[in-house]
């Protein structure tokens, strides 16, 4: 029998600390621990991973991200894939080709961390580029440790001990849109969670808020609680601190839900469709 010849591992930094590239891989196929290795070794050093020209059914991008943690079903009902729940779609097509006008301009726009609301959040998304718009449709990308390790001492201090309650979609720029959820998620009374979080792997800071899912900051006045979220809400989006992905049909995306947001930057033109395969992966780490 032939050996499989696998082509060399190549980590090209897009932004240091932040973006790589990582080519010679195919995620369809079954990788060895070398290679899970590698990919994540470069996650811990960039929290946003791309690999180009990838082609993957939902059960195996499923089977991709399983490598990493627990494949687990989106709370949007409406867009989980019924063969394979723990993938769904990020969609601006309804099943019948019709626009789906929650998917075109409401879903995801502002930045954000998956699941924050939730005792233990969500750790890892990935998505795969499956339809493509000619123009728009990219996602933006902030770096959560770079954002940190820009505050002054005195407002690292500040944020030290501070503890911020997350609900679904009731932050600033929660919106819940039209797309039902379970009851448990629709009811659910919300999290606590560090205003400045420890990665576990990496023992980098990073800020943990957003303005979809933060209520507000425990232990000060409402007035003092949204001064601060807007104030770290500027300086986390400064363009210094983001990375904007065109997307390419084939593209995997992965990145890391503690140490980074992420949202969608619109601009797809009505008639174009815009389709991601999308599965999530949770660790079991609680913000620290």
């Amino acid at each position: 029998m032939t050996a499989v010849v696998r082509p060399p591992l190549r980590i090209h930094p897009v932004r240091e600390g932040f973006v790589a590239e990582i080519e010679g891989l195919d995620l369809a196929s079954r990788l060895t621990e070398n290679e899970v290795y590698v990919v994540r070794r470069a996650f811990t050093d960039h929290p946003v991973l791309v690999f180009h020209a990838q082609s993957l059914d939902p059960p195996a991008l499923a089977a991709f991200g399983a490598r990493f943690g627990e494949p687990t079903p989106h709370t949007q009902l409406k867009y989980r894939v019924p063969e394979c729940p723990e993938c769904s779609f990020v969609t601006n097509r309804n099943p019948d080709g019709t626009m789906d006008e929650y998917g075109q301009s409401e879903r995801a726009a502002a930045f954000h961390s998956d699941g924050s609301f939730k005792e233990v959040p969500d750790t890892i998304t990935i998505l795969h580029g499956l339809e493509i718009p000619a123009v728009g449709g990219g996602t933006d990308f902030t770096d959560g440790y770079a954002a940190y390790e820009a505050l002054s001492e005195d407002m690292r201090a500040r944020l030290a001990h501070l503890k911020a309650r997350h609900r679904l979609h009731r932050g600033i720029s929660g919106s819940p849109g039209t797309s039902p959820r379970p009851k448990a998620v629709e009811q659910h009374p919300g999290s606590v969670h560090p205003v400045i979080r420890t990665h576990p792997v990496s023992r980098r800071k990073s800020i943990y808020v957003n303005p979809i899912h933060t209520e507000c900051v425990e232990g000060v006045s409402a007035e003092d609680s949204r001064k601060l979220l807007e104030i770290l809400y500027l300086h986390c989006t400064q363009p210094r601190f983001q990375y904007a992905h065109g997307w390419r049909r084939g593209d995997v995306v992965m990145w890391d839900q503690r140490c980074t947001l992420h949202r969608a930057a619109g601009g797809v033109p009505h008639g174009e469709a815009r389709v991601l395969l999308r599965t999530m992966i949770t660790t079991g780490d609680v913000p620290a």
